[in-house]
Protein backbone atom coordinates (compact mmCIF):
# COMPACT_ATOMS: atom_id res chain seq x y z
CA UNK A 1 0.00 0.00 0.00
CA UNK A 2 1.23 3.38 -0.90
CA UNK A 3 1.77 6.33 1.35
CA UNK A 4 -1.66 8.36 -0.80
CA UNK A 5 -3.68 5.23 0.00
CA UNK A 6 -2.87 5.56 3.61
CA UNK A 7 -4.22 8.71 3.97
CA UNK A 8 -7.33 8.14 1.87
CA UNK A 9 -8.78 5.52 4.17
CA UNK A 10 -12.02 6.51 5.78
CA UNK A 11 -14.85 5.02 7.78
CA UNK A 12 -18.35 6.08 6.38
CA UNK A 13 -20.93 6.14 9.40
CA UNK A 14 -24.43 5.80 7.36
CA UNK A 15 -26.87 6.02 10.26
CA UNK A 16 -30.52 8.32 10.60
CA UNK A 17 -30.25 8.66 14.41
CA UNK A 18 -27.43 11.60 15.32
CA UNK A 19 -26.94 10.46 18.52
CA UNK A 20 -24.97 7.08 16.85
CA UNK A 21 -23.60 9.12 14.30
CA UNK A 22 -22.12 11.56 17.04
CA UNK A 23 -20.65 8.59 19.20
CA UNK A 24 -19.40 6.50 16.29
CA UNK A 25 -17.45 9.69 15.05
CA UNK A 26 -15.84 10.77 18.41
CA UNK A 27 -14.70 7.33 18.99
CA UNK A 28 -13.25 6.55 15.42
CA UNK A 29 -11.82 9.78 15.67
CA UNK A 30 -10.11 9.30 18.47
CA UNK A 31 -8.00 6.13 16.57
CA UNK A 32 -7.17 8.99 13.72
CA UNK A 33 -9.28 7.94 11.06
CA UNK A 34 -11.39 10.10 9.23
CA UNK A 35 -14.61 9.84 9.36
CA UNK A 36 -17.74 10.74 7.28
CA UNK A 37 -21.40 10.62 8.38
CA UNK A 38 -24.88 10.76 6.77
CA UNK A 39 -28.04 10.61 7.37
CA UNK A 40 -29.46 7.98 4.60
CA UNK A 41 -28.54 5.84 1.88
CA UNK A 42 -29.11 8.76 -0.49
CA UNK A 43 -26.91 11.19 0.32
CA UNK A 44 -24.20 9.03 0.89
CA UNK A 45 -24.25 7.38 -2.42
CA UNK A 46 -24.21 10.81 -3.79
CA UNK A 47 -21.29 12.22 -1.89
CA UNK A 48 -19.36 9.00 -1.87
CA UNK A 49 -19.17 8.34 -5.53
CA UNK A 50 -15.26 6.83 -5.77
CA UNK A 51 -14.57 4.96 -2.71
CA UNK A 52 -11.18 4.77 -0.62
CA UNK A 53 -9.92 1.97 0.73
CA UNK A 54 -12.18 2.27 4.44
CA UNK A 55 -15.41 0.70 5.15
CA UNK A 56 -18.82 1.29 5.85
CA UNK A 57 -20.82 1.00 8.89
CA UNK A 58 -24.76 1.58 8.22
CA UNK A 59 -27.95 1.06 10.31
CA UNK A 60 -30.14 -1.76 8.93
CA UNK A 61 -33.38 0.12 9.49
CA UNK A 62 -32.98 3.35 7.35
CA UNK A 63 -35.49 4.47 6.06
CA UNK A 64 -35.80 4.75 1.93
CA UNK A 65 -33.13 2.72 1.34
CA UNK A 66 -32.23 0.55 3.89
CA UNK A 67 -28.99 -0.74 5.02
CA UNK A 68 -29.06 -4.05 3.01
CA UNK A 69 -30.64 -2.66 -0.01
CA UNK A 70 -27.32 -0.70 0.19
CA UNK A 71 -25.27 -3.13 0.72
CA UNK A 72 -26.67 -5.49 -2.06
CA UNK A 73 -26.56 -1.65 -4.48
CA UNK A 74 -22.76 -1.45 -3.85
CA UNK A 75 -22.40 -5.40 -4.54
CA UNK A 76 -24.41 -4.82 -7.35
CA UNK A 77 -22.15 -2.40 -9.13
CA UNK A 78 -18.81 -4.16 -8.53
CA UNK A 79 -17.98 -2.51 -4.93
CA UNK A 80 -16.15 -4.71 -2.37
CA UNK A 81 -15.79 -2.18 0.78
CA UNK A 82 -16.26 -3.88 3.70
CA UNK A 83 -19.94 -2.94 5.12
CA UNK A 84 -21.14 -3.76 8.90
CA UNK A 85 -25.02 -3.68 9.24
CA UNK A 86 -25.54 -1.98 12.50
CA UNK A 87 -29.08 -2.93 13.73
CA UNK A 88 -31.58 -3.60 16.91
CA UNK A 89 -32.25 -6.86 16.06
CA UNK A 90 -29.74 -9.20 14.90
CA UNK A 91 -32.12 -12.27 14.62
CA UNK A 92 -30.44 -15.35 12.59
CA UNK A 93 -32.15 -14.80 9.16
CA UNK A 94 -31.12 -11.36 9.32
CA UNK A 95 -27.63 -12.40 9.64
CA UNK A 96 -27.63 -15.15 7.48
CA UNK A 97 -29.20 -12.63 4.74
CA UNK A 98 -26.90 -9.89 5.44
CA UNK A 99 -23.55 -12.52 5.07
CA UNK A 100 -25.02 -13.85 1.90
CA UNK A 101 -25.24 -10.60 0.44
CA UNK A 102 -21.57 -10.00 1.01
CA UNK A 103 -21.85 -8.33 4.91
CA UNK A 104 -18.51 -8.10 6.40
CA UNK A 105 -20.21 -8.21 9.86
CA UNK A 106 -23.61 -7.44 12.09
CA UNK A 107 -23.49 -5.65 15.09
CA UNK A 108 -26.58 -5.50 17.40
CA UNK A 109 -27.43 -1.94 19.17
CA UNK A 110 -26.53 -1.23 21.38
CA UNK A 111 -23.17 -2.62 21.52
CA UNK A 112 -20.23 -1.53 23.33
CA UNK A 113 -17.04 0.43 22.04
CA UNK A 114 -14.72 -2.44 21.82
CA UNK A 115 -17.18 -4.52 20.06
CA UNK A 116 -16.40 -2.22 16.97
CA UNK A 117 -12.64 -1.53 18.02
CA UNK A 118 -11.63 -4.98 17.59
CA UNK A 119 -13.17 -5.38 14.45
CA UNK A 120 -11.31 -2.71 13.18
CA UNK A 121 -8.27 -4.40 11.86
CA UNK A 122 -9.99 -6.57 9.34
CA UNK A 123 -12.66 -4.12 8.22
CA UNK A 124 -9.68 -1.73 7.33
CA UNK A 125 -6.85 -3.52 6.97
CA UNK A 126 -4.17 -4.47 9.61
CA UNK A 127 -1.27 -2.17 8.69
CA UNK A 128 -3.73 0.72 8.99
CA UNK A 129 -4.66 -0.88 12.84
CA UNK A 130 -1.18 -0.62 13.39
CA UNK A 131 -0.56 2.81 12.46
CA UNK A 132 -3.99 3.73 14.09
CA UNK A 133 -2.89 1.76 17.35
CA UNK A 134 0.49 3.40 16.89
CA UNK A 135 -0.98 7.31 16.88
CA UNK A 136 -3.28 6.69 19.22
CA UNK A 137 -3.56 8.55 22.70
CA UNK A 138 -2.21 7.47 25.70
CA UNK A 139 -2.35 8.09 29.53
CA UNK A 140 1.66 8.93 31.25
CA UNK A 141 2.88 9.39 34.60
CA UNK A 142 5.49 11.74 35.63
CA UNK A 143 8.47 11.01 38.39
CA UNK A 144 6.31 13.81 40.55
CA UNK A 145 3.23 11.51 40.00
CA UNK A 146 0.94 14.03 38.15
CA UNK A 147 -0.47 12.62 34.81
CA UNK A 148 -0.69 13.86 31.05
CA UNK A 149 -2.15 12.50 28.27
CA UNK A 150 -0.41 12.35 25.12
CA UNK A 151 -2.30 12.36 21.64
CA UNK A 152 -2.06 13.23 18.50
CA UNK A 153 -3.18 16.95 17.24
CA UNK A 154 -6.14 17.85 15.80
CA UNK A 155 -7.38 20.56 13.61
CA UNK A 156 -9.98 21.49 16.50
CA UNK A 157 -7.00 22.03 18.59
CA UNK A 158 -6.28 25.44 17.12
CA UNK A 159 -6.99 27.15 20.65
CA UNK A 160 -5.30 25.30 22.93
CA UNK A 161 -2.13 25.09 20.79
CA UNK A 162 -2.01 29.12 20.25
CA UNK A 163 -2.87 29.56 24.20
CA UNK A 164 0.07 27.10 24.67
CA UNK A 165 2.78 29.08 22.88
CA UNK A 166 1.43 32.76 23.49
CA UNK A 167 2.18 30.76 27.51
CA UNK A 168 5.78 29.86 26.46
CA UNK A 169 8.49 32.51 28.36
CA UNK A 170 10.83 34.73 25.94
CA UNK A 171 13.62 32.18 26.45
CA UNK A 172 11.30 28.79 25.91
CA UNK A 173 9.97 30.43 22.58
CA UNK A 174 13.67 31.25 21.40
CA UNK A 175 14.89 27.85 22.17
CA UNK A 176 11.74 26.73 20.20
CA UNK A 177 11.55 28.86 17.37
CA UNK A 178 15.01 30.12 17.05
CA UNK A 179 13.44 33.80 17.21
CA UNK A 180 10.98 35.93 19.39
CA UNK A 181 7.84 35.06 17.85
CA UNK A 182 5.09 36.15 20.07
CA UNK A 183 1.99 33.88 18.61
CA UNK A 184 1.37 31.76 15.77
CA UNK A 185 -0.25 33.47 12.84
CA UNK A 186 -3.04 31.88 11.13
CA UNK A 187 -1.31 30.23 8.46
CA UNK A 188 0.81 28.92 11.31
CA UNK A 189 -1.88 27.37 13.26
CA UNK A 190 -3.49 25.58 9.99
CA UNK A 191 -0.10 24.23 9.76
CA UNK A 192 1.03 22.92 13.05
CA UNK A 193 -2.91 21.68 13.69
CA UNK A 194 -3.02 19.85 10.04
CA UNK A 195 -0.71 17.12 9.91
CA UNK A 196 -0.44 14.49 6.97
CA UNK A 197 0.68 11.32 8.61
CA UNK A 198 3.24 9.75 7.46
CA UNK A 199 4.94 12.47 6.26
CA UNK A 200 4.51 14.99 9.05
CA UNK A 201 2.67 14.55 12.88
CA UNK A 202 2.15 16.24 15.95
CA UNK A 203 1.30 14.71 19.40
CA UNK A 204 0.85 16.82 22.11
CA UNK A 205 0.93 16.73 26.12
CA UNK A 206 -2.58 17.78 27.66
CA UNK A 207 -3.84 17.91 31.66
CA UNK A 208 -7.41 18.86 32.43
CA UNK A 209 -8.17 22.15 34.24
CA UNK A 210 -11.27 22.62 35.60
CA UNK A 211 -12.74 20.61 32.78
CA UNK A 212 -10.99 22.58 30.33
CA UNK A 213 -7.90 20.16 28.45
CA UNK A 214 -4.39 22.91 28.47
CA UNK A 215 -1.45 21.90 26.45
CA UNK A 216 1.75 21.62 28.34
CA UNK A 217 3.96 20.28 25.74
CA UNK A 218 4.35 19.45 22.05
CA UNK A 219 6.48 17.51 19.64
CA UNK A 220 6.70 16.69 15.83
CA UNK A 221 8.58 15.95 12.99
CA UNK A 222 8.47 16.49 9.11
CA UNK A 223 9.92 13.72 7.03
CA UNK A 224 12.96 15.86 5.13
CA UNK A 225 13.69 12.04 2.44
CA UNK A 226 12.03 8.59 2.56
CA UNK A 227 14.10 7.81 5.81
CA UNK A 228 14.80 11.14 7.04
CA UNK A 229 12.92 13.84 9.71
CA UNK A 230 13.41 16.73 11.34
CA UNK A 231 12.01 16.91 14.67
CA UNK A 232 11.03 19.35 17.54
CA UNK A 233 9.84 19.60 21.02
CA UNK A 234 8.72 22.37 23.46
CA UNK A 235 7.28 22.11 26.85
CA UNK A 236 5.40 24.33 28.94
CA UNK A 237 8.26 26.28 31.49
CA UNK A 238 6.07 25.47 34.27
CA UNK A 239 6.44 21.82 33.46
CA UNK A 240 9.66 21.52 32.23
CA UNK A 241 12.23 19.18 34.41
CA UNK A 242 9.42 16.93 34.96
CA UNK A 243 9.42 14.19 31.90
CA UNK A 244 6.82 15.88 29.75
CA UNK A 245 9.44 16.29 27.01
CA UNK A 246 11.08 12.69 27.57
CA UNK A 247 7.72 11.22 26.97
CA UNK A 248 6.81 12.95 23.91
CA UNK A 249 9.98 12.37 22.38
CA UNK A 250 10.10 8.45 22.83
CA UNK A 251 6.19 8.59 21.58
CA UNK A 252 7.65 10.47 18.79
CA UNK A 253 10.27 8.54 17.94
CA UNK A 254 7.94 5.21 18.02
CA UNK A 255 5.82 6.98 15.90
CA UNK A 256 8.60 8.11 13.50
CA UNK A 257 9.87 4.23 13.41
CA UNK A 258 6.44 3.25 12.40
CA UNK A 259 6.22 5.23 9.83
CA UNK A 260 9.48 4.35 7.78
CA UNK A 261 11.94 7.02 9.37
CA UNK A 262 15.33 5.41 9.61
CA UNK A 263 17.17 8.81 10.99
CA UNK A 264 15.75 11.52 13.25
CA UNK A 265 17.70 14.81 13.14
CA UNK A 266 17.31 17.99 15.10
CA UNK A 267 18.75 21.11 15.35
CA UNK A 268 19.35 22.49 19.36
CA UNK A 269 20.54 25.87 20.22
CA UNK A 270 23.87 25.36 21.92
CA UNK A 271 22.33 27.07 25.05
CA UNK A 272 19.56 24.95 25.30
CA UNK A 273 21.43 22.66 27.77
CA UNK A 274 18.25 20.39 28.88
CA UNK A 275 17.62 19.76 25.42
CA UNK A 276 20.90 18.36 24.76
CA UNK A 277 20.96 16.56 27.94
CA UNK A 278 17.73 15.03 27.08
CA UNK A 279 19.15 14.06 23.58
CA UNK A 280 22.04 12.57 24.94
CA UNK A 281 19.88 10.57 27.23
CA UNK A 282 17.69 9.44 24.87
CA UNK A 283 20.68 8.15 22.60
CA UNK A 284 21.22 11.13 20.03
CA UNK A 285 24.51 11.58 18.98
CA UNK A 286 25.49 15.14 19.07
CA UNK A 287 28.00 16.61 16.42
CA UNK A 288 28.84 20.47 15.72
CA UNK A 289 26.93 22.54 12.88
CA UNK A 290 28.85 22.89 10.09
CA UNK A 291 27.46 26.34 9.49
CA UNK A 292 26.43 27.75 12.62
CA UNK A 293 28.62 27.96 15.94
CA UNK A 294 25.28 28.77 17.83
CA UNK A 295 24.06 25.54 17.30
CA UNK A 296 24.69 21.63 17.70
CA UNK A 297 22.61 18.75 15.71
CA UNK A 298 21.33 16.20 16.90
CA UNK A 299 20.41 12.89 15.03
CA UNK A 300 19.10 9.42 15.86
CA UNK A 301 18.97 6.28 13.76
CA UNK A 302 16.14 4.40 14.29
CA UNK A 303 16.23 0.49 14.96
CA UNK A 304 14.32 -1.14 11.83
Amino acid sequence: MDESSKQMETVYIVDSDSAIRDALTTLLESYDLPVKAYVDSDSFLQAARDFPTGCVLVEAELPGLNGLGLLRKLRNEGNTIPVVLLTSDAKPDFTERAERAGAAGVLEKPFASDELVNRLPALVGRETWTRMTVLHGSEESLSDGARITIRPIRPSDRQIEQAFVRSLSPMSKYYRFFSGVAELSDSMLDKFTHTHYPADVAIIATVMDNDTEEEVGVARYAKTGELTADFAVAVADTWQGRGVATHLLKKLMTIAKQAGVAELDGTVLRENRDMLELARHLGFALHRHDEDASTVCVSKRLAR
